[in-house]
């Protein structure tokens, strides 16, 4: 082949621009702070991105769902603890209204003291969080509240529903984060309203006995065929049905418990799997200043050779040999 100076200067200007694009490449990666911006540029870098980001974003999500479910099982753990206060205290009253010696005026102020108590508990059960009842199942938007005794002399109405409120706390992964409203407040407040009426019972003789049902034909608080009516003939039977829901309140708060403890385990791992994604898209896009400072660098003194060789090469003439 002939080498002429054409040649040179062609060879010259092709590895000048190789020198120049990789100038370019890493001014670009040292302003931008990423290997690569367009999937062209790194097809499979690009893959790895998008399923790491796609990651990312969903342990994002998970992040939010628990934490969500954490506030709501907390202000449930809460507001069932304000339901065992009292249902203590409405047993600290029905032991004392067992007592033969205690007069009317007594029973009067124990009877109005149980009835503030049916009416916390009331509201207890209408709670919201967010706007959103805590206690009626799905139905978290309904127009009335969950639970209301003022339309019928039979027991409370439960207005919601006993549907299961659900939220992925992982990848495929779902947990209940609602308790049955209906379960845990219902024979409560029939309860508490029963033992009302049974103060306030004229036929009560002195030892503490007596019907509060003749209103309802004597088939107690509620509908006989529920699993929430209750019947009260004396105080022992309020003191015994109060023990009872004392131990479904426990159980309620312990399964609450237990559901938080397992979102503080699911949130530090979700959270530990965050941070490692970060790492590992940190490590697939983002370059090492240093190491890009250091070749951008030689690249320039590559480029700054080059340079120098291409004037050696083009400066001479036939010209400058004319004398």
């Amino acid at each position: 082949m002939r080498v002429t100076t054409g040649v040179m200067v062609d060879n010259m200007m092709r590895n000048l621009q190789k020198n120049i694009k990789r100038l370019d490449e890493y001014n670009r990666q040292l302003a931008s702070g990423k290997k690569f911006e367009n999937p062209s540029q790194n097809p499979i870098g690009a893959i790895n991105s998008m399923s790491l980001k796609s990651s990312l974003a969903n342990s994002e999500q998970y992040i939010k769902n628990i934490e969500s479910a954490k506030d709501w099982l907390n202000n449930t753990e809460s507001l069932l603890n304000s339901q065992g206060d009292i249902l203590q205290r409405a047993r600290e009253l029905a032991v004392r209204a067992a007592n033969d010696t205690m007069d009317d005026s007594d029973r009067e102020y124990v009877q109005e003291e149980i009835k503030e108590l049916r009416d916390e508990l009331i509201n207890i059960a209408n709670s919201q969080i967010a706007g959103k009842y805590i206690f009626a199942g799905q139905m978290t938007k309904g127009e009335k509240s969950p639970f209301d005794d003022s339309e019928s002399v039979n027991g409370v109405k439960f207005k919601g529903d006993n549907k299961e409120i659900k939220r992925e706390i992982g990848a495929g992964i779902e947990m209940v984060i609602n308790i049955d409203g209906e379960e845990a407040f219902k024979k409560a407040i029939n309860t508490l309203r029963g033992f009302e009426e049974l103060l306030g019972d004229e036929d009560l003789s002195g030892n503490g006995k007596g019907n509060v049902y003749d209103d309802i034909d004597g088939d107690g608080i509620g509908d006989p065929e529920s699993d929430f009516s209750v019947e009260l003939e004396d105080f022992s039977d309020v003191i015994g049905q109060i023990d009872d829901l004392i131990d479904d309140n426990l159980q309620h708060r312990a399964q609450v418990g237990a559901k938080v403890n397992r979102l503080e385990l699911s949130l530090n791992r979700t959270e530990d799997n965050k941070l490692h994604t970060r790492e590992t898209l940190s490590k697939n896009e983002d370059v090492d200043i240093a190491e890009v400072i250091t070749e951008l660098k030689m690249q320039e003194s590559i480029y700054r050779a080059s340079l120098a060789v291409g004037a050696r090469i083009i400066q001479p003439s036939l010209v400058d040999f004319i004398k």
